[in-house]
């Protein structure tokens, strides 16, 4: 027994021995999990198998005064309807305000309207004024300073303008015939209140009857303001006259010799000396002196002079309202 016990220890000392023993134990071990795991199947089994009331037990929850729930008949199904997002049934539920008619008007209009007083004068009045100076075209940067004559209502029967108010303005650069012009600038200042009102004006000429109060003469109405001309030399177009005459004449002093040439042509030629010197000199000086004359006739001939105390109308261009006359209004 103990001589097989020492071959049987001396067998599993070996080494294919070694591997039975290992394998033997693998096979042990998947045998014990394979039974275990049909064991846990088999219990799963029998109790999804039993009836409900023999294994589990169940609660419920029970309110008080609670009312059995009762499905609406109003309520319709929705499974058949599309599925709308609720971004854009927002969107669609939303109210949009239609937008603002198009202003059937051919000019645009202006955000504010400008504010008329009731003491206001409309476009297109006549008011009768004086000059307090006297203008002259040859130097037109001075001023045309005047004052109104007569009072000016509006409608409503409000002075608007008194007399008295002082008008003040520019004259053109340039004169035409017996006439000054004005710029379409002026500016009113009222005496009692010491306020400036800018307008836009035209100076017409004022020239009432000299037979009857309720009449006008022809130039009534007419442009600008009316002076008379004055003339810068006199004697200019005499001076003219003589100088051309003179150097003309100053021609016949030198002594002219002729000659007849072979083809039937004339020569002509001066003979040297004091007195053909002489002639030379005044006939020069004399065309010099003549073309001047005429030069200066035509373009300084005569200026234009407008008295103090002409009268003339200021045709108003615009609406006057009291509104805008201000302490310092020119210079706005």
């Amino acid at each position: 027994m103990n001589v097989n016990l020492r071959r049987i220890l001396e067998e599993f000392r070996k080494p294919y021995a070694r591997i039975l023993l290992f394998l033997a134990t693998i096979g042990l071990i998947v045998w014990i999990f394979n039974f275990r795991k049909s064991q846990a199947i088999k219990e799963t089994n029998t109790t999804s198998s039993a009836p409900a009331s023999a294994s589990t037990s169940y609660y419920s929850f029970h309110y008080p005064n609670s009312e059995p729930f009762v499905p609406r008949k109003d309520r319709t199904d929705h499974r058949d309807k599309p599925v709308v997002s609720r971004v854009i049934q927002a969107a669609t539920e939303q109210t949009v305000d239609p937008p603002p008619l198009i202003p059937q008007t051919i000019f645009a209009k202006k955000e504010t309207d400008p504010q008329i007083s009731e003491e206001f004068l409309p476009f297109g009045q006549l008011i009768k004024c004086q000059l307090a100076n006297t203008i002259e075209s040859t130097n037109l940067d001075t001023p045309i300073f005047g004052y109104v004559i007569e009072d000016v209502y509006g409608p409503g029967s409000n002075l608007i303008i008194p007399a008295g108010t002082e008008v003040h303005g520019e004259a053109l650069k340039s004169s035409s015939r017996d006439r000054i012009g004005a710029q379409n600038k002026f500016v009113l200042v009222f005496i009692e209140s010491g306020k400036e009102l800018k307008i836009a004006a035209s100076v017409l000429d004022h020239a009432p009857s000299r037979i009857s109060s309720d009449k006008w003469a022809e130039t009534d109405g007419s442009w600008g303001l009316r002076g008379y001309q004055i003339k810068v030399d006199k004697y200019a177009e005499v001076k003219a006259i003589l100088g051309s005459a003179l150097a003309a004449g100053a021609t016949a002093f030198p002594e002219q010799i002729s000659q007849m040439g072979p083809l039937g042509t004339v020569t002509s030629m001066s003979q040297g000396g004091w007195q053909s010197a002489f002639s030379e000199g005044i006939g020069a000086g004399a065309d010099i002196y003549a073309r001047r004359l005429l030069d200066a006739m035509n373009k300084e001939l005569y200026y234009v002079r407008v008295d103090a105390g002409t009268y003339f109308y200021l045709y108003v261009r615009q609406t006057i309202s009291l509104a805008d006359a201000r302490i310092g209004g020119s210079k706005e």
